[in-house]
């Protein structure tokens, strides 16, 4: 099934500030996902929409010229209400991706997202 628009993101990560303040296995992160009560405890991250632009007649996001290919596997996630570009990610050429990120994402959290990105298409095809 081919798509004509990015799919919509959502990524949930741990705070790094409740985690460096978890004292006791009651106020661990899998305690209070199992008591439903994550408020504090996970940061969220979702897709951009993106924006139609009536001259390509696309959908389109700013990527600061970081990304040069059009494909529904482009992405921009944002955190709260600042809409903060957090994860950028996107095709620059052939089977090459553009992968920047910013705190509160670590190294291993972006390319995991990223990874999943391109492992979803193959797990649909």
């Amino acid at each position: 099934m081919k798509q004509n628009r990015p799919r919509n993101i959502t990524v949930l990560l741990p705070d790094p500030q409740f985690c460096a303040n978890v004292s006791n296995k009651e106020q661990s992160l899998v305690a209070r996902y199992q008591k439903n009560n994550l408020s504090g405890a996970v940061i969220a991250l979702k897709s951009r929409e993106p924006q139609w632009n009536p001259r390509l007649q696309a959908n389109v996001l700013d990527f600061h010229g970081r990304v040069t290919v059009p494909s529904v596997q482009n992405f921009i996630l944002i955190c709260g209400k600042e809409k903060e570009d957090i994860v950028l990610f996107g095709k620059t050429g052939e089977e090459v991706y553009s992968l920047d990120f910013g705190w509160p994402v670590s190294v291993f959290q972006a390319f995991s997202i990223g990874i999943s990105s391109i492992a979803y298409k193959f797990g649909c095809e």
